[in-house]
């Protein structure tokens, strides 16, 4: 996530984030299977603020754990 300097979350960042998040995931041999929906929703809710950072982190993990 970027944050702007008064310390607001950059919205259209989001998504970015969490592809690229993914994608080292993929290329470090780490199956990750994940719907848009899951993807879009994940980041909807990091920025709106909703989620630490810890939750991501679990999606992330349930996403590499489906084989």
């Amino acid at each position: 996530m970027v944050v702007l300097e008064r310390g607001e979350p950059c919205e259209e960042f989001a998504p970015f984030g969490a592809t690229v998040a993914a994608g080292y995931l993929h290329a470090s041999g780490l199956p990750v299977r994940f719907t848009a929906k899951e993807a879009a929703d994940l980041a909807d809710q990091v920025s709106a603020g909703h989620l630490d950072v810890r939750a991501p982190a679990t999606a992330l993990k349930e996403w590499t754990e489906r084989s």
